[in-house]
């Protein structure tokens, strides 16, 4: 059991190097341990790697060092010419400092490789990585050795050892540098490792097989392409691979059960570095093989197109000539082409691209369907991909209504939309926006407002349970991304989630939210993609932790939904809170989708005022109103405490409200006194007022014509007590009891 020696003098590897003598194991446990010359070579690499580094010099110097073949003798250093006969069921392992950060290497050595009964050699290099020998027992081809290593026996000593393995070791003629090492390992009867080869058990007769040298190029080949197969092409190297074996099954090429070929195919695949999920990948690859084996349109390979010279090329004339038009990942949208995911997401590909991914499929856009252009059609209860030859953007619901318990979430709509101490019960309202969402999607809605003056009141959560009913066509969105130059990643999103505006411009937010919600069409500007125009059917709801200074509210809007949540009660809470909010998310759709509108119908938003009326809204209201305005509200509510105690009633005409602002430091001019009249005391009733007999307190005649306030609506108390005391002087103002 011998392998060949080899030097490069020349501080080079050379084409056809031949070898300059022979080792055996124990001869090169010696040579490592205590060769002279090896020593002193290894201690002035040593140095040198101290002092520079990976400089060019340590590069070169390196490649000084002797280097063996263990696999075997060779005529020359090359993969074709091993001496026959001479594999000595050695493989190499090496194990990089740079592949392996963080890992106790020396720790390695001693605990676990020296433990391990396969291993025959193994030393420390220069660079404190561990290089060595495993005994194997295997069918030797020369043709597969380096695939089968890699694939079966590589990545079992990496789960067994802890580390990463440097795959190049693993080809038939790569060199194996030796150095010195006091401390190096070696067991000359060391317990060969199975290691498991089943294509070449498949052409070993094993299982009925009985075929040409080609067929099993072409074999190895396939299951090559899908060991090594990226994400952007596991998808059509499973189709195709599935064909060609099935249709080889069908021809007469292979026989036996289809099953074992649906085992080998799966062994290739799963180590795959495309595959992200092992189960979805298995399903697929069992379904294409499956449905490849019963369609009529795989035609068979037959045992003469095997025979013929150029058979590979038939191969792929064979492959380009199948039907894959319903099982590419691809379509083309007016001039572009995108690539659809697992979870329906178009990611932009180009053609250069796509050829890159699919070598040989030159053909493969006869079969790449085409559709005019995008469409924004949500519909959760019949749901359809392609509508009139346009590509819908939408996507269905991820979960499936079902019926079961939904307490975890009722008791969080309860918290947020339940009646308490201040604002009024508004569950059903909310059941009802949900409900539309689900079943009428189009229908413009009012935008929800969650308010609290502080964190911990469960609001995050709700748009959380939102995330998880909408899937794919929700979208939780930084402020900061509204106004960017892109809007592909939320123009066709049905529902928009906000989680607090920016202090600084809060005001153009919810200008822009406003107008989206109410919108017939967006402009969409992905990056790198042709721009194009949508219907537009967002959504939004949001939530802040600012409830005074959230958004500017004007008195006259219909969009917004304000409503101030309490704090929640932390003993409500479960460790599995979230996870059962989850879980309960197919039961909360089913009794959303199949209960009874409770709520009115109103054309333009869905629902009425009076339906969505809050007590923060009118606060909002009233806080965003100008100094102006809050300066004439505090003045007329001292004249009801202070002077009108006993009325309920006070009448004020434009320019008595204008004389109340003489003392402000910035008082407006008339003119801009009246505009701000018209807009923030619109809701104010104005005209002319008459009063009986019996009610007048304080004036000269019994009809006025000015603004009416009411003493409650301004705050006012009536102080019991001390109106005796108040002296009451008034010609202009009228007073109601």
């Amino acid at each position: 059991m011998k392998f060949s020696l080899f030097r490069n003098s020349n501080g080079h590897f050379e084409k056809d190097q031949a070898p300059i003598g022979e080792l055996d194991l124990l001869s090169l446990y010696d040579s490592i341990k205590s060769n002279p010359q090896l020593q002193a070579f290894t201690q002035k690499y040593k140095d040198l790697y101290a002092e520079e580094g990976k400089s060019q010099d340590v590069k070169d110097l390196k490649m000084k060092f002797p280097f063996i073949t263990p696999t075997g003798k060779f005529k020359v250093r090359n993969n074709g010419a091993m001496v026959e006969g001479s594999f000595t069921s050695l493989v190499p392992f090496d194990i990089d400092t740079q592949d392996n950060e963080g890992v106790d290497l020396h720790s390695v050595f001693e605990n676990r490789i020296c433990m391990s009964p396969e291993v025959a050699l193994c030393f420390m290099s220069p660079s404190n990585g561990l290089k060595g020998l495993v005994a194997v027992q295997m069918n030797f081809n020369a043709d597969t050795f380096a695939d089968t290593i890699k694939d079966h026996l590589y990545p079992k000593l990496e789960t067994q050892w802890g580390v990463k393995l440097d795959r190049a070791q693993a080809s038939l003629s790569q060199p194996l540098f030796i150095c010195h090492d006091a401390g190096v390992y070696c067991v000359p009867d060391a317990i060969p490792v199975p290691v498991e080869d089943k294509i070449a058990d498949l052409f070993s007769g094993n299982f009925g097989m009985g075929t040409e040298r080609q067929d099993l190029k072409i074999i190895q080949g396939l299951l090559k392409q899908l060991a090594s197969a990226p994400g952007g092409q596991l998808h059509q190297f499973t189709l195709s691979v599935s064909a060609a074996i099935a249709a080889m099954l069908k021809g007469g090429v292979l026989s036996g059960d289809p099953e074992f070929y649906l085992e080998l195919m799966w062994e290739n695949l799963k180590q795959a570095p495309g595959l992200k999920d092992s189960k979805v990948g298995y399903e697929k690859l069992k379904s294409a093989f499956h449905n490849a084996l019963e369609k009529e349109t795989i035609a068979p390979i037959t045992p003469d197109l095997l025979l013929k010279k150029n058979f590979i090329d038939e191969i792929g004339k064979w492959l380009r000539s199948q039907t894959w038009d319903e099982n590419l990942p691809y379509v083309m949208v007016g001039n572009d082409y995108y690539e659809v995911t697992d979870d329906n997401r178009l990611l932009m590909r180009t053609s250069t691209g796509i050829t890159k991914r699919h070598p040989g499929f030159k053909t493969i856009w006869d079969f790449i369907p085409i559709y005019r252009e995008f469409v924004n059609s949500p519909n959760f209860v019949d749901f359809q991909q392609v509508i009139d030859g346009a590509w819908n953007i939408s996507s269905p619901l991820t979960h499936k209504p079902q019926e079961g318990d939904w307490s975890t979430i009722g008791r969080l709509v309860n918290h947020l939309f339940g009646a308490w101490e201040n604002e009024r019960d508004q569950t059903e309202l909310f059941y009802d926006w949900c409900k539309e969402l689900l079943t009428n999607p189009k229908q413009k809605l009012i935008i929800p407002c969650l308010v609290s003056g502080t964190q911990g009141s469960a609001k995050s959560s709700l748009i959380e349970l939102l995330m998880l009913i909408f899937g794919k066509n929700a979208f939780k969105l930084e402020a900061s991304g509204l106004n960017r130059e892109f809007n592909s990643s939320f123009a066709d999103k049905l529902l928009v989630c906000l989680d607090e505006l920016p202090k600084s411009s809060a005001e153009e937010f919810i200008t822009t939210i406003k107008d989206l919600s109410t919108s017939k069409t967006i402009h969409v500007n992905p990056k790198g993609v042709t721009e194009y125009d949508i219907d537009c059917h967002l959504h939004f709801i949001m939530a802040s932790n600012r409830m005074d200074e959230f958004i500017r509210v004007e008195g006259e809007d219909r969009r917004l939904w304000i409503r101030e949540v309490p704090q929640w009660d932390q003993k409500k809470s479960t460790p599995d809170f979230k996870a059962k909010i989850e879980e309960e998310v197919p039961y909360f759709l089913n009794f959303l989708i199949t209960r009874k509108e409770y709520h009115k119908r109103e054309p333009s938003l869905r629902f009425f005022r009076e339906d969505y009326a809050t007590n923060r809204k009118t606060k909002a209201i009233e806080y965003n109103k100008s100094a102006i305005y809050h300066h004439i509200t505090f003045t007329i509510k001292g004249e009801f405490e202070f002077k009108f105690i006993d009325c309920d009633k006070l009448v004020y005409n434009q320019t008595e409200l204008y004389d109340m602002t003489q003392d402000m430091p910035k008082r407006p001019g008339i003119k801009e006194f009246k505009k701000l009249m018209a807009n923030e005391f619109s809701h104010k009733e104005y005209g002319t007022h008459r009063v009986k007999e019996g009610q007048i307190k304080v004036t000269k005649c019994s009809v006025k014509k000015g603004y009416l306030f009411n003493r409650e609506e301004v705050g006012a108390d009536s102080l019991e007590g001390i109106k005796d005391e108040l002296v009451v002087k008034s010609n202009n103002i009228f007073a109601i009891s």
